[in-house]
C-alpha cells in the first residue's frame, strides 16, 4: 500500500493559541505575492488571544525554540501549500522549513500559479520529484525509482494539505504533470495526533519529509527532523491542557545536546576565523 505524501489529516482543529506565521526567510514567493506572507501571519483557530512565541508560534509556556535544529541536507524540499494550511497551527510543513533553511513554500493556485514556483520548476539546476501516491493506473508510468542526479540538486515537492485537498491539487495542477512521481512505503504508522486522521496510514507532512530523507540516504538527518516533529507534538499537546511539558523527553534531550554541540563548533570556527584575520 502506498502512503499519502505531504498530507495533513482532517479539518478538525482544537488549537490552544498557536500561530502559524512562517518567516519571510522561509517563504519563497514572487515579489507581488505579499498576500501569502500576510496570510501566514493570521490565525484562524480558537485561542488567538494566547501569548505566543514570535519564533516557534507556540504558546510561551510551550516554546520549543531551544530545541530547533539546523539541518544541512543534500535534498531540498518545496512545499506547495493549500490556502487553509497557512492558517492552521497544527500544520507540520513549517517544521521542515524550521530545520532546513533551503525549504521553499509556495501557496497553491489552480489557475494562476506563482511565477516564482514556475521559474523554480523550470530551473535546469534541479531534478524535481513530485511526492504523491499514484493510485490511478494512468499515472503508473510516472512513478520512478528514486535516483539522485550527480549533476543536479534534488528537489522534493510535497503537496501540503488534507488528503482531499492534496488530491485536488494533484488533479488540478497541470504545471506539475511533467514531473516524475515518487511514492514511499514507511514501515510504521503516523505519530501525528493533533488532528483526527482519515486513515491510519496517512502520514503528516513532516513525517513524509523524514521518510523521503531516508530514501535519499540521509537517515541521520531524518532522525533529527523526526525528533523535532515529536517535540512539537509533545509541546502542542501540553499547551492544549494549559500547561507546559512537565518532563523532558528523550527527543528533547537529543536536540538540546545536538544544538550545544553545534554552538561549540560554531564558536571554534568563529575563533579560528578571528585569529586568521588578526594574522
Amino acid at each position: 500500500m502506498r502512503y499519502s505524501a505531504g498530507i495533513e489529516s482532517s479539518e478538525i482543529e482544537r488549537a490552544n493559541g498557536i500561530s502559524n506565521r512562517v518567516s519571510e526567510r522561509q517563504v519563497v514567493t514572487s515579489q507581488d505575492s505579499l498576500t501569502s506572507r500576510e496570510e501566514m501571519g493570521r490565525f484562524s483557530a480558537r485561542g488567538s488571544f494566547v501569548c505566543r512565541c514570535d519564533d516557534c508560534r507556540l504558546p510561551q509556556m510551550a516554546c520549543i525554540c531551544k530545541y530547533r535544529p539546523a539541518v544541512v541536507a543534500d535534498v531540498e524540499f518545496c512545499l506547495i501549500m493549500h490556502d487553509s494550511e497557512f492558517r492552521k497551527p497544527t500544520n507540520t510543513g513549517r517544521l521542515i522549513a524550521d530545520c532546513l533553511a533551503t525549504t521553499r513554500i509556495f501557496k497553491w493556485h489552480r489557475t494562476e500559479p506563482d511565477p516564482a514556483l514556475l521559474a523554480f520548476l523550470a530551473n535546469p539546476s534541479y531534478q524535481h520529484w513530485l511526492v504523491f501516491p499514484a493510485d490511478d493506473e494512468t499515472q503508473q508510468s510516472r512513478i520512478k525509482s528514486f535516483m539522485p542526479s550527480n549533476h543536479k540538486k534534488t528537489s522534493l515537492i510535497i503537496l501540503d494539505g488534507t488528503w482531499q485537498q492534496a488530491s485536488k491539487m494533484f488533479r488540478r495542477s497541470p504545471y506539475l504533470n511533467h514531473l516524475p512521481l515518487i511514492s514511499i512505503n514507511p514501515e510504521g504508522i503516523s505519530q501525528y495526533r493533533l488532528r483526527r486522521a482519515s486513515k491510519e496510514h496517512h502520514l503528516c507532512t513532516a513525517e513524509i519529509a523524514a521518510e523521503l530523507m531516508k530514501v535519499a540516504g540521509e537517515a541521520d538527518k531524518a532522525a533529527i527532523l523526526e525528533d523535532y516533529f515529536l517535540v512539537f507534538s509533545q509541546h502542542y499537546q501540553a499547551a492544549r491542557s494549559s500547561h507546559g511539558v512537565k518532563q523532558e523527553s528523550d527527543q528533547m534531550k537529543r536536540l538540546v545536546a545536538l544544538n550545544r554541540k553545534q554552538q561549540r563548533s560554531d564558536s571554534i570556527s568563529d575563533h579560528r576565523e578571528s585569529k586568521t584575520e588578526e594574522s
